[in-house]
């Protein structure tokens, strides 16, 4: 069994279970957003996330040789730039670290279990609805 697998990585009726139900993945993914807080690089990022990506081979296409590169290119693209990159590593991934961080709180507050997933939509395809 990966580290992924396992009840906090399984999907449930309504959506997908998260890391907080699981305490150990739980404490792996807390320390890496705690360490959000701090990222100021792509590099930082992507270093702060090799701990908790799953390792097993059916995975490594996802992420094996992943330098962020679309990260990079949408701080560095048209309307980045240094004023963009900058602004996203001292506010915007701050935020979503800590809103991330709460989330354990916030679902416990409402009593969930799980979360729906959004999954994307083609064309002329119809909206996914969850009973």
């Amino acid at each position: 069994m990966s580290e992924i697998d396992g009840p906090a990585a399984s999907a449930s009726q309504n959506g997908v279970q998260l890391p907080h139900l699981n305490a150990d993945r739980w404490m792996l993914v807390r320390a890496q957003l705690q360490g959000m807080t701090d990222a100021e690089r792509v590099e930082d990022v992507v270093e702060l996330m090799q701990p908790y990506l799953p390792q097993d081979k059916k995975f490594a296409r996802f992420w094996n040789g992943s330098k962020l590169d679309g990260l990079t290119a949408a701080l560095s693209g048209n309307g980045g730039g240094d004023a963009c990159y900058e602004s996203f590593f001292k506010t915007t991934l701050k935020y979503i670290a800590k809103k991330a961080l709460e989330l354990p709180d916030r679902m416990a507050s409402h009593d969930l279990t799980s979360i729906n997933v959004l999954s994307q939509l083609n064309h002329g395809d119809a909206p996914t609805t969850y009973s």
